[in-house]
């Protein structure tokens, strides 16, 4: 047996499991254990690449750090709607090549180029078995490739800078990251129209609009409620307000409602508040996926969707007529109390099993668990939270 017939044997077993057993002769095991895990972990996140043969999978943490499918092709929706067909494109930083092969979709000279030479090779193999015959792969540093390409003019340049540092230690800082962006920044857009960057979702929203120029629009992208990247679009000459806009994409690919705003036009709007005697049960409150939470545009929020929040940092919405829209998670209110240890003992005693939800309190979501003794799990969440001006409350509510 050799090592491609194993892997075709073996695609669906636990890697675990076959690290420790035993192995045929001819078989290269690390190669092997690396595409099955490869493989599995691309089913639900790369599906369309794993429903490919000849796909070369990477180790681990590339595998980790690529943008999943679904992702991915929302910005190339964006894309499109940037460009006429034909446009060109260089990826400075494109890892797997995942984005590089969806942004791309439409362009017609496509330049790939990573600083690390396996991932390149491995990129320039998919290409192929994926049909992409138009993009021209190097592997230098992303300053060498703009020098390299300094009488070039691009429809788009795209990076993602490395967030992780030579000892594996998450980055979140733009002028940490490889490479610094902030210091290309201005090579590039005078070498494109667009510059899009991906950044880490722990990024404040405030200092990449500081720290970048000529940015359009910030995007916030979810997927399935978890916030995955911050994408800022730059456009060469650009001098306006950026564009903040955040969209939760569901698992199965379909986008939800984009919601956008101008930091500027958002600080404008009011921002209703309720007080705790407002908070009764039969209310609805709405918990915001992650990237709409993110975006900040908090009175937009309010304006769009005909709610108020609890308290201008718990970030916790609340109406007395139902919002279908909302973009997050629904509940009915079915009993609110003050945060008291006489009233929140009684409280979980009828509520013993919950699930248990802390924002804004001064109290984790565990603490609450031991010191009340309740069980995680059951058909109620009960929100730790403060509501407007002071008031420490605990709401239970019931999943719509």
């Amino acid at each position: 047996m050799n090592t491609a017939e194993y892997i075709r044997e073996h695609l669906r077993d636990d890697v675990r499991v076959l690290a420790l057993g035993t192995h045929p002769d001819g078989v290269d095991v690390r190669t092997a254990l690396v595409q099955i895990a490869g493989w599995q972990a691309a089913v639900s996140k790369l599906p369309e690449w794993a429903g490919t043969d000849g796909i070369i999978w990477p180790e681990h943490i590339p595998m980790e750090q690529c943008t999943g499918q679904h992702v991915a092709a929302y910005k190339s929706g964006i894309v499109d709607t940037l460009f006429e067909d034909g446009f060109s494109m260089a990826d400075l930083t494109g890892g797997m090549g995942v984005d590089c092969y969806y942004l791309s979709r439409k362009a017609g000279n496509v330049y790939y180029n990573d600083l690390n030479c396996s991932l390149a090779d491995l990129a320039r193999n998919n290409f192929r078995v994926l049909g992409r015959e138009n993009v021209s792969v190097s592997s230098v540093d992303a300053g060498a490739f703009l020098t390299e390409h300094a009488d070039e003019h691009f429809g788009l340049i795209y990076t993602d800078p490395a967030r992780r540092s030579s000892t594996g230690r998450k980055l979140v800082s733009l002028k940490d990251c490889m490479p610094d962006v902030t210091s290309l920044q201005h090579r590039m857009l005078d070498m494109a129209d667009v510059v899009m960057v991906k950044m880490s979702p722990m990024l404040d929203i405030s200092v990449a609009l500081r720290e970048l120029v000529s940015v359009s629009e910030i995007w916030v992208l979810s997927l399935a409620g978890e916030c995955k990247e911050l994408l800022a679009v730059m456009k060469s000459g650009y001098t306006g307000s950026a564009l903040v806009s955040a969209v939760n994409i569901a698992s199965d690919g379909t986008p939800g409602e984009v919601l956008r705003s101008t930091v500027e036009k958002d600080a404008s709007l009011p921002l209703p508040v309720i007080s705790y005697d407002s908070v009764c049960k039969g209310n609805f409150l709405y918990d915001p996926y992650a990237s709409y939470m993110k975006s900040g545009l908090y009175r937009t929020i309010c304006d769009r969707y005909g709610v108020s929040q609890l308290h201008p940092n718990s970030h916790l919405f609340i109406s007395d007529t139902y919002s279908a829209g909302f973009p997050g998670r629904h509940f009915e209110i079915q009993e609110v109390c003050r945060f008291d240890r006489h009233s929140a003992k009684e409280l979980f005693q009828e509520y013993s099993s919950a699930n248990v939800t802390v924002r804004n309190f001064p109290m984790t979501a565990d603490e609450i668990r031991t010191r009340f003794r309740v069980r995680d799990g059951g058909g109620h969440t009960v929100f730790a939270t403060v509501v407007n001006p002071s008031d420490k409350v605990l709401i239970v509510a019931k999943r719509i």
